[in-house]
Order: C-alpha cells, then sequence, then structure tokens
C-alpha cells in the first residue's frame, strides 16, 4: 500500500519536475502595463541581463499601456499559461483596481499569480523649479492659499502619483487638480513647464530633471532618506507623519497567470532574488532611489490581502471611480 501511494505520488510530480528541467526553451515576454521609458525598465536593466545569463534565453519586454495597467494585465492572461509570459506589475495594479475601476474584466488577486516583489518604491514629492517652493510646508501652504488653482501631474489615472497627490492633499486639508497624462516622461515634461506644479513619483522617473535642477524634490515619503538624495528629509523629518502615513507604501512585483506551473514560478522567483542579492545591482537600483525585495512566492502572496483590504476602504472614503 505504501509503495502504490509513493509511486502514485512520484507519477504525479513527475510532469511538474520535467516541465521544470526543460523550461526555457525560448525568450520569455514581460507585459508592461504602461508606456517605455518608465520604472520598470530602470528595475529591469539593472536584473534582467543577470537573470537572462542565468536562464540562457533573453526577456523580451512588450508594452500594452492602458486604464492603470489593467489592458497590459489582460494580454497576461490571455496568454498561454506555460511559464512564457509574466507582468511586472505596480502595487496599484493588484490591490488598488479592483476597488476604483467599475467593470473590472479579471480579479488580480485570484487571476494572477505572485512571484517575487522586485522593489520597494517611496515616492518623492517634488515641485517645478519655477514654482518659488523649497519645502513641503511651503508647498502645503501654496496649496491652501491657491484652492484648486494648483495642478499636479500624473502618468495616468489610478497610477501611484494619482492616488498619492490625492491621498496628501486630502491629508493636508487642500484641494489641488489633477492632470493625468500619457506616461511618467510627459507629466515631468509637464512639470518642467510649470504646466503642473507638483509630481509625486519614484525618483528614478524624475532622476535627470531633479538633476538638472529642472524639478525640485521637497520630501519623500518612506521609512528613511534616500540614498540618491541625502539632502532631502522625509514626510516624518518634515513634520507631516500624517501625510506619510496617507500616502502609504508602494512597490513594483513580478506576477503570472493563474495556472503557470508552480516549479516555474519558484525557479524565476529565485533566480531574480539572486540578482537583487548582488551588490553591483542593489547599488544601481539604490542609485535611482529605490530598494531591492525579491522576496519568495509565499511571503509575496500574504503581503497582498493586507494591503487590498486597506485600499478597499480608503476608495469608499476616497469615492473615485474610473471607467
Amino acid at each position: 500500500m505504501i509503495r502504490t501511494l509513493v509511486f502514485a505520488f512520484i507519477v504525479g510530480l513527475a510532469p511538474q519536475i520535467a516541465v521544470g528541467q526543460e523550461w526555457p526553451t525560448k525568450p520569455l515576454r514581460f507585459v508592461i502595463g504602461s508606456g517605455p521609458g518608465g520604472l520598470m525598465e530602470t528595475v529591469l536593466s539593472a536584473t534582467s541581463p543577470v537573470v537572462e545569463a542565468r536562464l540562457g534565453q533573453r526577456i523580451i519586454l512588450e508594452y500594452r499601456p492602458g486604464a492603470g495597467g489593467n489592458i497590459g494585465a489582460q494580454a497576461v492572461l490571455a496568454a498561454p499559461a506555460d511559464g512564457y509570459t509574466f507582468m511586472p506589475a505596480a502595487s496599484t495594479i493588484i490591490v488598488t483596481n479592483p476597488f476604483f475601476y467599475g467593470n473590472m474584466p479579471f480579479d488580480p488577486l485570484s487571476d494572477l499569480v505572485p512571484v517575487t516583489m522586485l522593489v520597494d518604491n517611496p515616492l518623492v514629492i517634488a515641485v517645478s523649479a519655477k514654482l518659488p517652493v523649497r519645502t513641503i510646508a511651503e508647498l502645503a501652504a501654496h496649496l491652501a492659499s491657491n484652492p484648486d488653482r494648483v495642478h499636479y501631474g500624473s502618468p495616468g489615472n489610478g497610477t501611484p502619483p494619482h492616488l498619492a497627490g490625492e491621498l496628501m492633499t486630502r491629508a493636508l486639508g487642500v484641494n489641488a487638480v489633477h492632470v493625468p497624462y500619457k506616461g511618467a516622461a510627459a507629466a515631468a515634461t509637464a512639470l518642467i513647464a510649470n504646466e503642473v506644479q507638483f509630481f509625486i513619483i519614484a525618483y528614478a522617473s524624475l532622476r535627470g530633471q531633479i538633476q538638472g535642477g529642472l524639478a525640485r524634490p521637497v520630501a519623500v515619503a518612506g521609512e528613511s532618506r534616500l540614498a540618491a538624495m541625502p539632502q532631502v528629509p522625509t514626510l516624518r523629518e518634515s513634520g507631516y507623519p500624517q501625510v506619510d502615513a496617507a500616502i502609504g507604501r508602494f512597490w513594483w512585483g513580478l506576477f503570472a497567470a493563474r495556472g503557470t506551473p508552480e516549479p516555474i514560478i519558484a525557479r524565476v522567483a529565485a533566480e531574480y532574488r539572486a540578482a537583487l542579492m548582488l551588490n553591483e545591482v542593489q547599488a544601481k537600483l539604490r542609485d535611482a532611489g529605490l530598494i531591492a525585495v525579491g522576496n519568495t512566492p509565499a511571503e509575496f502572496a500574504a503581503m497582498l490581502p493586507p494591503q487590498a483590504a486597506k485600499w478597499q476602504a480608503l476608495s469608499k472614503t476616497l469615492n473615485i471611480k474610473f471607467d
């Protein structure tokens, strides 16, 4: 009886083992739910060369922007769950969109499988260099003095910069006008031109503008100052813990469609974790204002339901809906 059970277990496991041993035999497709030039390119340019070398296959990026990342996710779900299609996704796609989009065609928490969290993404509050504001206190005062006349940019509705701007202004008790653009680059251009007066986004997406003196960082929403900008204080250091708590934390992670073989999920997670542990990779990410994570699929999965519950409650408070 015992031999029979052991034999049955081995037979059942054999296809999974075979899948893990044979894979990959062709390039991997990474579908990004935003336009080219975004933060995810920074993360992948630092990590993917290492993973490609370890897997012996290329990683091909495919951009499917729109609907806050939902279009990209649908493309992943429409592909075969054979371990060759993955989605590098912002936290908003997974734990926020279900509560802000009225007609979600899929459930991110059940239809997508977490592989690994790639990076923690502290956000930087930056103003146009044409605005006479140098601290978060001065920005708060400017907003209070100019209700509904100050604009802030974002790469699109439902993106972290949009939600962070909404949460920050509400925490400050002021009003500002949200202006969505088609991607972070377009929003950064608007900030330089002072078409929008502030922009809350990852440092990597504004690095050139900040270094060139075209945008001015006034605070960081994060646990500590960024190594890339040690002179810029956190919101808590600046005396705005309520704003820091309101904005919360955002991240980028890697996902696959439900049904993707578990050995492949585990292998991809392990390869990215190995890449993220390298000193040279961590240095590149720190320079971009990002924090390497690389947790296991199980650890990543355990983090998602509480975050989704938080955003579900916030969605009722914010009363924002997207088409």
